[in-house]
């Protein structure tokens, strides 16, 4: 068989060329897909991580450093601040995996 017939049978089909490219143009679609799923993943997890910093630095800040200075009752007033402000992160974290975008967001 000649290489231009060849060519004519098995490259310029319009076929070949749609099933291809739909195949790759599937794949990179699956590969976004998946790329965007981990970054999401990551987001939500800073989310919560920067939730539990905060509060862990406001109780390090607030019972070692000022504990001397501050009367108790302000340290519990402080305490339920920072648990409130952690629960924030928390349902915002939660939040995340149903509308990420509005979480990340809100956090900002």
């Amino acid at each position: 068989m000649d290489s231009a017939v060849l060519k004519a049978v098995l490259i310029d089909r319009p076929s070949f060329h749609a099933t291809t490219g739909a195949a790759v143009a599937h794949s990179e679609a699956m590969d976004a897909k998946q790329e965007l799923g981990e970054e999401l993943r990551r987001a939500r997890n800073w989310i919560l991580g920067v939730g539990i910093m905060m509060f862990v630095i406001d109780t390090i800040m607030i019972q070692g450093v000022y504990g001397d200075r501050l009367p108790s009752e302000w340290k519990t007033k402080f305490l339920v601040i920072d648990l409130v402000i952690l629960g924030v992160f928390v349902g915002l974290y939660v939040l995340a995996r149903s509308q990420p975008k509005l979480a990340c967001v809100l956090v900002l």
